[in-house]
């Protein structure tokens, strides 16, 4: 069986691997990870087997396509933001549903999901190859079948 460990752990040394030799100096910032262990306090409403390995096994604090993630994280209400996007809009853990999503910076603050979960997305950062975009999106397909719906994050991504 696979889990957030096994996963995160094979993304961090497939990044640092792929690294030419003129960039091995960014093999210690690609290898951070941020944890939450406070999210035991978040209240999420989701199964913790989607969400509980944020404590200790945490994400990647450099995602692909272009989303970074906060080492402190911030209760806004119906969400808790993770993070932002290179576009200025925060990442977020939606409390009632457990979902990833961004909420714009323009345009009212719209909710768009990410993921189902932070499980899910996890595997879905992991999964991303910008060398192979179509095999990316039916391996995101395969973790998260919305995740690549057409007008979503990943969708976008993998065009």
């Amino acid at each position: 069986m696979i889990t957030p460990s096994n996963l995160l752990d094979g993304y961090i040394q497939r990044l640092v691997e792929d690294l030419p030799d003129d960039l091995r100096g960014l093999a210690t910032e690609l290898s951070e990870v941020v944890y939450y262990p406070e999210a035991v306090d978040w209240g999420l409403e989701a199964p913790p087997d989607v969400w509980a390995f944020l404590c200790d096994v945490g994400l990647p604090k450099s995602c692909p396509t272009m989303i970074d993630l906060d080492t402190d994280a911030q209760d806004l209400g119906n969400y808790i933001r993770i993070g932002s996007t290179n576009y200025g809009d925060s990442v977020c853990i939606e409390k009632s549903r457990g979902a990833v999503v961004y909420l714009e910076y323009e345009g009212y603050h719209s909710r768009h999901q990410i993921n189902t979960s932070p499980l899910t997305f996890l595997g879905s950062i992991c999964a991303y190859d910008k060398s192979a975009l179509q095999a990316t999106r039916e391996a995101i397909r395969g973790i998260d079948p919305d995740a690549v719906s057409e007008g979503r994050w990943w969708h976008a991504a993998t065009l």
